[in-house]
């Protein structure tokens, strides 16, 4: 995966360009690698680690294979507050290797309930 994003043209970003994914006020996508460093993100980044971070600790110590999605909380490599949307990534040896992160803004996922008023 990690090799995908740094030999080829993100599928994410074709997504964007297309206007399939929110805006990227509300949407960020940032892949990391083992050591939570960052390798490309869909956003100019405020921090270019997120190894500090109780997510990224979770997944590095194997924490789930699904999607793991954290409660709204401050985002230091988009300077604001995100629900967290993360996989961890394992390499062909099935070790662990990165994690792909997509981060939205509260307020945008809040677009999409309606209450019935």
């Amino acid at each position: 995966m990690i090799e995908r994003w740094r030999t080829g043209k993100p599928l994410v970003w074709d997504s964007l360009l297309i206007g399939v994914v929110p805006s990227p006020h509300d949407f960020y996508a940032g892949l990391f690698d083992a050591d939570g460093r960052l390798v490309e993100a869909s956003f100019t980044p405020r921090s270019l680690s997120i190894a500090d971070l109780d997510f990224f600790k979770d997944h590095r110590r194997g924490c789930c294979e699904e999607w793991l999605i954290s409660p709204p909380e401050f985002g230091p490599t988009v300077g604001t507050t995100v629900v967290r949307f993360s996989k961890r990534l394992i390499n062909r040896q099935g070790q662990f290797s990165g994690v792909f992160v997509i981060a939205v803004r509260p307020d945008f996922l809040r677009s999409f309930f309606d209450d019935g008023r």
